[in-house]
């Protein structure tokens, strides 16, 4: 097995600039992390907004406002929906049963 020679200056720069360029590519990946960090948090916030401007809305909508998910699972109804027809998400968990009654 042959002895491992140490390592001359020009090994050493070698190294050296290999572990730079690593590093610089690290840096960047990292400021990129932080950028897609701070853009998902504001989404977030404004996700957040939303759903509770949503629910100020709905809760206080004139008409009955009912969501439905894509399997005809009722998700939501507003206090209107049950004023009006008397069922709430417990009486009636799927629309196709709503509508039979």
């Amino acid at each position: 097995m042959e002895a491992e020679r140490p390592l001359d200056a020009t090994d050493m720069n070698k190294t050296y600039d290999a572990l730079l360029k690593q590093i610089a590519e690290l840096e960047k990946e990292n400021a990129a992390l932080k950028a897609e960090i701070s853009r998902v948090k504001k989404d977030e916030v404004e996700l957040s907004r939303d759903r509770v401007r949503f629910q100020v809305l709905s809760e206080n909508a004139p008409f009955g406002l009912i969501l439905i998910d894509k399997d005809a699972n009722f998700r939501y109804v507003n206090p209107k929906f049950v004023e009006l027809f008397g069922y709430d998400l417990s009486d009636v968990p799927k629309g196709r049963e709503w509508f039979c009654r």
